[in-house]
């Protein structure tokens, strides 16, 4: 049912209209008086017509309201009116309406006015849509399109003509043919123009090649081929025009002579190349393959590939089998015409088709007569060198020999020159006055306590009154009770020092003791003790040492160097803790086998260098402070001892160093677990 605005002032003939209307079988979707609201209703109904009278309430007429639906929507409107005059009619016509009716009419009139109105509106619409339709494909089209007139006179012209002509934006348009379209030929050896005019209304071979130009309007030069075809009107049976049909062609000419140099290129090659189809058959070969087998150009062609090798005939694979393989590279012994041998090296690759199935195999030959002479030589010097191998191989085998000597005296010489030396000699100069000091501190507090028990006991006699006086103030004056207490302190004191300076010299002489060649037994929780007592002062009042010793014997070992080996990873961890942090120590027993753990809460070790920390002479802390050494000797010394010395760290979170050892190095280890 179609859909009809009434626009009516008259409210008695907009009700009869619309009982009208809707008798006729259409749908009055709104019936307003005012131009503004026939504005508003027209957008918001979207109606298939619009029934106009010119005479409307309000600012704004219906020929004004009228035209500002024509700018907005694509409305018929069709103007029912009793004015006629030719102010109002010229007026009506700028708004192009689809019908101009005038009262009093008939139902029939109206009725036949609508439909003319609404088939003719569909009618138009179809025609745009097609003209649009037509037009983006002209537009969008891969050739140069451009249509004239009969006169030449340019009436479209699609983008990518407008860029090969170097006129754009339809600045064409209304131009002769002529002066927009410069063609050019090559004609002996010089390219001159071709007269466009001479191709309108033909139906011409269409002009193309490499020696076909067309110039832009700025200068560019493009290979093209172009052709016309005149434009018939069917109805009138004649033409009304011509189109030309113009293709770039530069990248095709460009190809071909691409090629062209290509197989010049291919040609001149002092690799061979052949080219054959998928059943085996030699469809190409260049100089260089013709030369190398004594041929001459051409004679190859049409023969089986196998011409070249018949001595390996049942040797090669076959052509699906190759297949297979997309790429194959091979020596080979080849035959010339002549029945001479010769080698080769092969390579051959495999063409397929757009479809996957293989359609050639492109191989290339390189004679290697030369590199199997140069191989010959090769090998000569490659047997002389070996044996000079085998000498310096000799050679280094008796510097690792020494340098493994040379680390071990490293090993005796850092402990020394690090701990031993300084503290053998400490231990050597203070050990005896320091007896002397420590059993006199023990007298001095036997006989302080002595006089004060005496002056204690005077103080229970009668003394006469003056003399008591005088000994209270005497007293009074140096303090007495305050020295009797400090001085018992004092003593106390005094006596701890030098019980701790014992332990510490005890300490240094145990830790630079000179081992033996025989092994000596040492109790490992002892040995970390005197460990931690050496070197309180790289944590105190900073690390905690959490001490987590188990039951466990004593080990069968060099004393001194399972001492180096502790106070190696324990200054270590201390040094990994930057600021306040806890080292915890534990010691286990397995079976024949003593466990001692040692972790930190420092700073760990990136996972990329966990590997290496034990390789001699890398190190992590900066120039001048360490060897790098430490632990490569630590796990030297440990292997010695048939243990294990590894490892665990995460970085930012600690690290934790396990040591197995043996209680007897004689017994096999207990694998474990």
């Amino acid at each position: 049912m179609r859909r009809i605005l009434l626009v009516e002032d008259e409210s008695v003939v907009a009700l009869e209209m619309e009982k009208r209307l809707e008798k006729m079988g259409y749908d009055v979707v709104a019936s307003v008086s005012y131009g503004e609201e026939a504005v508003a209703k027209a957008e918001e109904t979207s109606p298939d017509l619009i029934l106009m009278d010119v005479q409307l309430e309000g600012e704004m007429d219906g020929i004004d309201a009228a035209g500002e639906i024509h700018k907005r929507l694509d409305i018929p409107v069709l103007y029912l009116t009793a004015y006629s005059d030719d102010e109002t009619l010229k007026r009506a016509k700028l708004t192009e309406p689809f019908g101009y009716l005038l009262k009093p009419f008939q139902e029939r009139e109206l009725s036949t006015f609508m439909e003319i109105a609404l088939f003719k509106h569909g009618m138009e619409r179809r025609l745009r849509e097609r003209e649009q339709y037509l037009d983006t494909i002209l537009r969008s089209h891969t050739d140069a399109l451009i249509a004239t007139n009969t006169e030449g006179i340019i009436k479209f012209i699609n983008p990518l003509a407008e860029r090969l002509t170097g006129w754009p934006d339809n600045s064409a348009v209304g131009r002769e043919i002529t002066e927009v379209l410069t063609i050019k030929r090559k004609i002996d050896s010089r390219y001159r123009d071709i007269s466009v005019k001479e191709l309108l209304n033909t139906n011409d071979t269409p002009i193309m090649g490499k020696n076909t130009l067309l110039m832009s309007k700025q200068g560019m030069e493009t290979y093209i081929s172009c052709s016309t075809a005149p434009i018939p009107d069917k109805n009138e049976g004649v033409d009304r025009g011509n189109l030309f049909v113009i293709r770039d062609i530069s990248e095709r000419i460009y190809m071909e002579e691409s090629l062209l140099i290509l197989y010049k290129a291919i040609g001149v090659m002092q690799t061979g190349l052949t080219i054959t189809g998928a059943d085996g058959i030699i469809r190409y070969t260049n100089n260089a393959v013709d030369d190398m087998h004594g041929y001459i150009p051409g004679e190859l062609i049409g023969k089986d590939v196998r011409v070249f090798s018949p001595n390996d005939r049942q040797n090669l694979p076959g052509m699906e089998e190759l297949m297979k393989l997309q790429s194959w590279s091979r020596e080979s012994i080849n035959i010339r015409k002549d029945g001479t041998l010769f080698p080769v090296y092969l390579k051959s690759d495999f063409v397929s088709g757009e479809s996957g199935d293989p359609i050639a195999v492109v191989t290339s030959c390189e004679d290697i007569r030369e590199r199997k002479e140069m191989e010959e030589k090769l090998k000569s010097y490659n047997e002389h060198l070996e044996s000079e191998v085998k000498k310096r191989t000799s050679e280094i085998s008796e510097l690792y020999e020494e340098l493994v000597k040379s680390q071990e005296q490293l090993i005796q010489s850092e402990k020394l020159a690090s701990i031993g030396q300084l503290a053998a000699g400490i231990a050597h100069e203070i050990n005896n006055p320091l007896g002397f000091v420590h059993s006199n501190i023990g007298n001095l507090q036997k006989f302080t306590n002595k006089i004060l028990g005496l002056l204690e006991n005077y103080e229970l006699f009668d003394l006469p009154e003056k003399i008591r006086s005088e000994v209270e103030r005497q007293k009074e004056q140096i303090n007495y009770d305050y020295i009797k207490e400090r001085l018992k302190k004092i003593i106390e004191r005094s006596k701890h020092g030098i019980d701790r300076m014992k332990e510490i010299v005890q300490g240094l002489k145990t830790f630079s003791r000179v081992d033996a060649s025989e092994l000596n037994e040492l109790n490992i929780n002892n040995a970390l003790d005197i460990s931690l007592s050496l070197m309180a002062n790289e944590y105190k009042n900073r690390i905690e040492i959490v001490r987590n010793y188990g039951d466990i014997p004593e080990v069968s070992c060099y004393c001194g160097k399972i001492n180096q080996v502790l106070i190696n990873l324990l200054i270590n961890a201390c040094q990994a803790i930057k600021g306040s942090g806890e080292i915890r120590i534990d010691t286990s027993a397995e079976g024949h086998m003593v466990s001692i753990e040692i972790s930190d809460t420092g700073v760990g070790i990136p996972e990329e260098i966990l590997d290496k920390i034990f390789d001699p002479f890398f190190t992590t802390k900066p120039v001048g402070t360490g060897t790098g050494l430490g632990l490569s000797i630590s796990r030297n010394i440990i292997k010695q001892h048939k243990g294990e010395l590894s490892v665990q760290s995460e970085e930012g979170k600690g690290s934790r160093f396990i040591i197995r050892l043996p209680v007897d190095p004689q017994l096999p280890e207990v694998p474990q677990d």
